[in-house]
């Protein structure tokens, strides 16, 4: 669903502060920030210089538009074996993310693989046609699947892909970095206390005057009614990744719009995964990989890095009716929903275009 681009202001409880939320459409879903600052003309610029390095990210790194960096980046691998290799001196975001994600791809045994375009490209395709791809077009694709084959010269600021026609595709992470970015915009202008949710994957930054934290939407068993649970949070990156919304039924199976980068085949086991870490693209790339991982192997991907925590949970493909859930000990407790008080704002029920802050479903990896 589009979402047309609208502003809303009001004075924020405590004295002398503006409330200012908007939402956009930018790399493919609904970006939404909502900040507090002391004055309002700060907060309109701080506000349109935020979404435009948005905006900037998304032409840099889609890998749907054949100009951006990152596409043009991918037709730099040869195209077949033997053909020989070129490094090219690529832009300090694509260069940041690419060293975020070699770590946690090795962490992850390759669970997590920004090489996997071919795959994405071969069961987007099997999606829209509604055609489960052939054993042999899978392979195929993993032949140019590997993240082991992306060198990174970080002092050259140079990448070069070893692999014939591997393609980069930034689904599982450039949401959170896009998002870290944004804030990073708004605390340039001075503006502390914001919020910003793309897909889903959320930045935050200072809490909300008078709050005690962001409050943030967790669903623990792949519902599909707005969650029950909520936790408050500040300072941090969380992301939810899952196929509750996104699946497709193929020759009466289903199939997850999120794959396995290692053998190639989307998943079948309905999995959802909510990571809290000290920044948005990690929380976005970690719930992508501990989805794939699933509970137990997931919750150790994460306690492998500082400062993250998570809640993953999996249902079998054949058992639609029992929901197993994990957590990492460190995760928040999480606070029932209260009857909605006259300034609670959902979804739907409210003139403002911000949802709760929800983790969404947004990424493909």
């Amino acid at each position: 669903m589009w979402f047309c681009a609208t502003l809303a202001a009001s004075t924020a409880q405590a004295a002398n502060w503006v409330h200012l939320e908007k939402v956009e459409p930018h790399m493919g879903t609904q970006v939404a920030i909502s900040l507090y600052a002391s004055d309002e003309a700060v907060a309109n610029r701080g506000l349109a210089e935020a979404f435009a390095r948005i905006a900037a990210l998304d032409r840099m790194m889609s890998d749907y538009r054949e100009d951006s960096e990152l596409s043009q980046l991918g037709r730099s691998a040869p195209s077949s074996s033997g053909q020989p290799t070129n490094a090219v001196r690529v832009s300090p975001e694509i260069l940041e993310i690419l060293v975020a994600a070699d770590a946690i791809s090795r962490a992850s045994a390759g669970a997590f693989d920004v090489s996997v375009g071919p795959l994405s490209r071969l069961w987007r395709r099997a999606r829209r046609r509604h055609e489960l791809p052939h054993e042999e077009q899978i392979q195929q694709a993993l032949g140019s699947v590997g993240y082991q084959y992306i060198d990174i010269d970080r002092a050259q600021q140079t990448v070069t892909l070893r692999r014939p026609n591997l393609r980069l595709d930034f689904g599982g992470i450039a949401k959170g970095y896009a998002s870290d970015q944004a804030l990073a915009v708004l605390k340039q202008h001075g503006i502390d206390r914001a919020s910003v949710n793309a897909g889903g994957g959320l930045s935050l930054g200072e809490r909300p005057p008078g709050q005690e934290g962001w409050k943030v939407a967790i669903s623990q068993g792949g519902e599909r009614t707005a969650p029950s649970k909520w936790v408050r949070l500040q300072n941090c990156g969380i992301a939810t990744s899952g196929d509750t919304f996104q699946h497709v039924v193929l020759n009466g199976k289903r199939y997850s719009h999120i794959v396995d980068p290692r053998t190639g085949w989307a998943l079948t086991e309905s999995r959802m995964a909510t990571v809290i870490s000290p920044s948005g693209m990690m929380a976005d790339a970690l719930a992508t990989a501990a989805c794939v991982l699933g509970p137990d192997e997931g919750l150790s991907l994460v306690a492998q890095f500082p400062g993250s925590t998570a809640l993953i949970g999996s249902r079998g493909s054949e058992d639609e009716t029992s929901w197993r859930t994990a957590s990492s000990p460190s995760f928040p407790v999480l606070e029932a929903t209260p009857s909605q008080s006259s300034d609670e704002r959902h979804w739907g029920e409210s003139k403002s275009p911000i949802p709760p802050c929800r983790g969404g479903q947004e990424e493909e990896q």
